[in-house]
């Protein structure tokens, strides 16, 4: 595909309608500077989406015609692209530019085909045909200059551009710059987390103390629960005990006495008892020990012996069934042969008598096949139907279970949303309290913030304005030092001049007039406009003395080395090399622009006419560098210095002067005026840092009273933002409640009507099942007399002949096999092998089990004993209890007994009336304390304590108690010391959310700099294999351009990179090449013309790897030698069936072998200027 016309409206200086074309292979166009040649490059680039940087245009609106001189044509202006294959025009691009001259405003549209699309779609096409990049359509000479002043890591970057990799490239770079984004904030959260590391200690220590709080919470409520339960339980055993001792007061006096001789002699009998007991109890105790030893060395004894009683017992059983099972095996195997010859017989009999059956059932069924099929057909109806209704019924019956259950759920939560809702009520009505009070505290703070923040921006303002005054002197003193310095310098100088006069004034009293003096006073610039500038010039060889010969150097360096003078440069007129006056010789014409220095320099003393030659022949003095670089350009200049009037010198290097005026060693007065000036100033700058540093710790005072009130505020916020979520909560749960009480009633109420229905379907379906078997089966039993209905009856039985005949066949044939397939085995050596080896292990195995047999029966013995002693232990224990639980009431009996009898009652009543009161407090203030109104022990629940201290607590109850409560006192005291308060759990909280938002963005970044570090990583590895892949290409494509441009095959050239990096295309790429009879070099080492050469070889090399329909050439065969135009034209030639291309030139050589020729003619008409193409075809000429 080949562009054949590109056609202009409006464009630039083309007026109307012009087309370029028909366009052929090779393509040149020509015309005078300015004429519009590369409005026609701008055209076919404005048609490839270039935007105004490009089109060399400042406003898009210059690109319509006439709107660069306030004249437009028209509002629009379009170029066309016109692609033709095999004759035939195949595609057509389009882009046209509207503007809005009202609101200055500008937009473009696209056309493929004469149909509008979207810059998208426009893109898309434009990348399908390789012209989405303009570097790889346009070339101009610029672009050749440039790739010569490239660096290794731009002409890496240029090639990846050229051969289409740009679109990796700039995903490579977009995935960098995120991972560095992500970089930075991950380096600012960490530097936020760094800075709140205060902020994270007092966390820390508010969660320590918020968990020991919650320890100690725990703790305290287990301590009270345990001290509450003892403490009841004391109560009633002890209201249980006064209880009876009032029952025994309020009995008979008289047999107070009875009582107290008969307790006395049973509490002696209990006592004496008690001790025998204690010894009896230690007897069996030691006893118990001995036994236990005992036992635990004959049961580790009996596991032993058992151990190897079983392996032995295991092994004969193994061996047993295994000579079992071959006597079963060959015994088998015999019976098994004789069975199944008699099977064989029996079910041949058997299949004889099948096939005749068979037959006779064949012969019987050919008249019942009618009654058989419709029998079938109601059957099957029958069968669908009843499953349907009873599909039906299932299906009711489950809905309706469902319904009554549905129902019941929703009136069980209508009955628990009622007691919610007024808990919501109280809770909100609370809220609005808290919150009016936190607004009143709030403003109150935000009050003394404001007049802080006054205060504040007060000392700012007096901050600001010392900081001015500390700049503005640190200013000035810095331009008094400038100025100390230069006349300092300029000091310097003017000693060394003075120095010097004085060696010139002794050098000619001692050798006269032999010596001529300082270049400086032998030389002068008449021109007033170039005298500073050759004063420049001449500045660093002023003091050298010139003299007349050589013998006077001689004896003016012994003068001056007997005599301690100064060493200084000396110049003798006859050993002068003089340069060629390139100048005078070729007669160069002078301009306003540039001028010889020559005719400018005189000089008083006629020896030193051969000095202006030394120092004039040859320089040239500019007025504009731009001048002097395009003198540079001029071979006729090469030997010449060009300086310039900024003291700029061309020549082989550039050198930098200092341009100075004639005058300047006059500038050094006033220097101690300069240097008290600075010190006064330093005096002024130490004052007003003071007076900074003062306002700077005001300042400092302040804005930290202002960050404590904003402290508070932030807190007072927090608690104030928490308390209107929470009731914005409870209003949302309340409307939540209410809406959810409404859904529920009607739900309730659709059920009803639901259930009344389905209950009507179910009977209706019940019904309809029971009668349906006579529906359908009526008409049937009429017709054929039937009673019965069984289906097995009118079905034929010769199929399960046919089955039977093929399962008897099958089983005699399988008999067959399997009698073939039996042998008798050779069972009788093993058989042998193994009755040996059971005899010998049978006696051992007696053995063992006779000493298990009188190990088990000591042990059983000794077991026994300890039984015995246990009991006689646990009944001595009991035994113990029952009579110190006796001794303690005979001891309280007697206590009573022995006091006064009306008071004793009298306390006892208080004392019992006290317990009950006590109960009561602990059963209304603890839910797990329940008793009943007599407070009898019985109704107390003791399973809490036995779970906690064991079934024999009652025993030690005051210690548990006493335990209980001081654990309790305890806990309290660490809880006061820990010291946790509202505050600071409000202060806890609030610290937890930042952390906690802080460390989840954290991590949210962390995961997206994961995954993007992931796609960055496959990016790399693409860009690292198509880099890979262009480098391998153009390494045969290039060597290949630059033999055809040189027309030899004694050339070579290799880019090299370092492709063992991981990433290649980071690091710079050195092109080397060998050209023909020169040895091998690197780019920067050849010459200017090489480079372009190689340059044109690369973009060529490129072009052939994105391949687009056509490349413009703009200008780039300036500077060439003809033989080089002509070996880039035949290059040109040879690609042309792959490429088409475009060549703007001003070089016959060129445009003279081209296909087509188009001439631009630009003329003014209407002070507008305008382009017209004149067309010749060269292919009639070549």
């Amino acid at each position: 595909m080949k562009l054949k016309f590109v056609h202009f409206f409006n464009f630039k200086t083309y007026r109307g309608e012009v087309t370029l074309g028909p366009l052929a292979e090779l393509n040149g166009i020509v015309g005078g500077n300015g004429s519009g040649k590369s409005n026609i490059i701008d055209g076919v680039i404005f048609a490839l989406n270039a935007d105004g940087n490009k089109l060399r245009v400042n406003r898009m609106d210059f690109l319509i015609h006439g709107s660069n001189t306030m004249t437009p044509l028209s509002n629009n202006c379009s170029v066309e692209l016109e692609f033709w294959e095999e004759e035939a025009k195949v595609l057509t691009l389009k882009r046209k530019l509207f503007y809005n001259f009202g609101n200055k405003r500008s937009w473009s549209e696209y056309e493929i085909n004469g149909e509008n699309v979207s810059l998208d779609e426009y893109k898309l096409e434009l990348n399908r045909l390789n012209l989405g990049k303009l570097d790889n359509v346009v070339i101009g000479q610029g672009d050749i200059g440039f790739i010569i002043k490239m660096d290794p890591q731009q002409i890496t970057a240029y090639l990846e551009e050229l051969t289409g990799n740009g679109e990796i490239v700039e995903r490579y770079n977009l995935l960098a710059k995120e991972l560095d984004s992500y970089e930075s904030q991950i380096e600012v959260l960490g530097k936020s987390k760094k800075d709140c590391m205060e902020e994270r200690k007092v966390l820390e220590v508010l969660k320590e103390k918020e968990h020991k709080s919650n320890i100690f919470d725990i703790e305290l409520q287990d301590n009270i629960k345990k001290r509450v339960n003892l403490e009841t339980l004391k109560f009633l055993l002890t209201l249980s005990l006064k209880k009876e001792q009032l029952t025994l007061c309020e009995k008979d006096i008289d047999r107070k006495n009875e009582k107290i001789q008969e307790s006395e002699k049973k509490l002696k009998e209990h006592q004496s008892r008690i001790g025998d007991l204690n010894k009896n109890k230690k007897v069996c105790h030691t006893n118990l020990l001995q036994q236990k030893k005992d036992i635990g060395k004959l049961i580790n004894l009996l596991h032993r012996i058992e151990a190897k009683y079983k392996t032995k017992s295991k092994w004969i059983k193994e061996n047993l069934k295994k000579q079992a099972e071959y006597i079963n095996e060959e015994k088998y195997i015999k019976e098994r042969i004789a069975k199944i010859d008699t099977q064989i017989l029996e079910h041949e009999t058997e299949l004889e008598k099948a096939r005749k059956d068979y037959q006779s059932v064949i012969e019987d069924d050919l008249h019942r096949i009618n009654m058989i099929n419709e029998f079938k057909d109601l059957d099957s109806k029958y069968k669908s139907e009843n499953s349907f209704l009873e599909f039906l019924i299932k299906n009711s019956e489950a809905s309706l279970k469902q319904l009554e259950k549905d129902k019941e759920v929703n009136s069980s939560k209508l009955q628990k949303l009622l007691p919610k809702k007024f808990d919501f009520e109280s809770v909100i009505k609370n809220l609005d309290d808290d919150i009016k009070n936190l607004e009143n505290e709030k403003k109150g703070l935000e009050s003394k913030l404001n007049e802080n923040k006054n205060i504040q921006e007060a000392f700012s303002l007096d901050a600001n304005n010392i900081s001015d005054e500390i700049k503005e002197i640190e200013n000035s003193i810095y331009r008094v030092k400038i100025d100390i310095a230069r006349k300092d310098k300029l000091k310097k100088v003017a000693s060394k001049d003075s120095r010097t006069k004085e060696i010139v004034k002794k050098l000619r009293n001692e050798f006269g007039n032999n010596i001529l003096g300082r270049i400086e006073d032998l030389l002068k610039c008449e021109d007033p406009l170039y005298s500073s500038l050759f004063y420049s010039y001449i500045f660093n060889m002023r003091n050298t003395i010139v003299v007349k010969d050589f013998d006077s150097v001689v004896n003016c360096v012994k003068f001056i080395n007997d005599s301690n003078i100064e060493r200084t440069n000396i110049l003798s007129l006859d050993s002068l090399s003089i340069a060629e006056d390139v100048i005078g010789s070729s007669e160069i014409y002078t301009s306003d622009k540039y001028r010889p220095i020559k005719p400018l320099v005189t000089t008083d003393v006629e020896e030193a006419e051969k000095l202006i030659d030394y120092v004039c022949n040859n320089i040239l003095f500019c007025t504009d560098i731009d001048v002097a670089i395009s003198l540079r350009r001029d071979n006729r200049f090469n030997k010449c210095k060009i300086v310039v009037n900024d003291g700029t010198i061309f020549f082989t290097n550039r050198i930098q002067l200092n341009a100075m005026p004639l005058n300047i060693l006059n500038e050094i007065d006033g220097f101690n005026e300069k240097i008290l000036e600075l010190s006064s100033l330093e005096q002024q700058l130490g004052l007003a840092r003071n007076r900074e540093c003062e306002a700077s710790i005001k300042l400092n005072e302040i804005e930290l009273k202002i960050k404590n009130i904003e402290a508070d505020i932030k807190v007072k916020n927090n608690i104030l933002s928490k308390k209107l979520v929470e009731k914005t909560r409870c209003i949302n749960e309340f409307e939540c409640l209410e809406f959810e009480e409404n859904l529920i009633t009607q739900k309730i109420s659709k059920i009803d009507e639901e259930l009344s229905l389905l209950k009507q379907k179910l009977d209706d379906s019940i019904n309809s099942k029971k009668l349906l078997r006579d529906s359908i089966f009526h008409d049937f039993m009429e017709k054929y007399g039937v009673e019965s209905l069984d289906s097995q009856n009118y079905l034929s039985t010769a199929p399960d002949f046919l089955k039977l005949i093929c399962k008897i066949q099958d089983e005699i044939n399988l008999l067959h096999e399997e009698k073939k397939s039996l042998e008798l085995s050779d069972f009788s050596k093993q058989l042998l092998l193994i009755e040996t080896e059971l005899e010998g292990s049978k006696n051992e195995v007696e053995d063992l089990k006779n000493t298990i047999e009188e190990l088990s029966n000591s042990i059983a013995e000794i077991n026994k004993k300890i039984t015995d002693n246990e009991a006689s232990i646990e009944s001595y224990d009991n035994e113990l209890e029952v009579l110190n639980k006796s001794v303690k009431e005979l001891k309280s009996c007697l206590d009573v007994l022995r006091t006064d009898s009306t008071k004793a009652i009298e306390s006892l009543k208080l004392q019992i009336a006290d317990l009950q009161k006590k109960i009561l407090l602990n059963a209304k203030e603890y839910t797990y304390i329940s008793v009943d109104e007599n407070f009898t022990v019985e109704s107390f629940d003791k399973s809490y304590l036995i779970d906690t201290y064991g079934a024999r607590f009652e025993k030690s109850l005051d210690d548990l108690l006493n335990k209980a409560i001081e654990n309790e006192e305890n806990v309290k005291a660490e809880i006061k010391k820990l010291d946790f308060s509202d505050a600071q759990k409000l202060q806890y909280e609030s610290l937890k959310e930042k952390f906690l938002s802080l460390d989840n963005e954290f991590d949210e970044i962390r995961l997206k700099k994961k995954k993007c570090f992931e796609l960055f990583r496959k990016v790399k590895i693409e860009r690292k294999i198509n880099f890979q892949k262009m480098y391998n290409v153009l390494n045969a494509k290039m060597e290949e351009f630059m033999r055809k441009l040189f027309r030899s095959f004694d050339c070579s050239l290799y880019i090299q990179c370092n492709m063992t990096s991981i990433e290649p295309y980071l690091e710079g790429t050195y092109i080397y090449c060998k050209l023909p009879t020169k040895q091998l070099r690197e780019l920067s080492q050849l010459s200017t013309g090489e480079k372009k050469i190689i340059s044109l070889s690369m973009i060529l090399a490129c072009h052939q790897i994105t391949l687009s329909p056509f490349l413009i050439f703009d200008e780039v065969d300036a500077n060439m030698d003809h033989e080089r135009l002509e070996f880039f034209v035949a290059t040109l030639k040879s690609l042309q069936s792959d490429v088409q291309f475009i060549i703007v030139s001003h070089i016959e050589e060129v445009f003279n072998q081209c296909d087509m020729l188009f001439g631009t003619v630009d003329h003014q008409d209407n002070r507008m200027q305008v382009t017209e193409i004149f067309i010749v075809d060269m292919r009639e000429y070549n």
